[in-house]
């Protein structure tokens, strides 16, 4: 772990540790059961009502997806 923390200063990798049979990667949860495995989505936390603006310099597909997003 430590040789990848010193690729970029800018970068800090760090070692996740299961609770309660459930670990976090990113916005996923994976929990863990006896026969299986459910995974879990967490997107409360970084949905925001911030549109991009229609004149910059992003894909059009990208503008439209954030329209019909927040209108559906």
């Amino acid at each position: 772990m430590n040789h990848m923390n010193n690729t970029d200063k800018h970068l800090e990798f760090k070692l996740s540790e299961e609770e309660n049979n459930t670990i976090n990667y990113l916005e996923l949860s994976n929990h863990r059961n006896t026969n299986s495995t459910d995974t879990d989505t967490d997107t409360d936390t970084t949905l925001t009502d911030v549109t991009k603006q229609f004149s910059s310099n992003c894909p059009v597909e990208h503008k439209l997806a954030a329209f019909h997003f927040n209108f559906t």
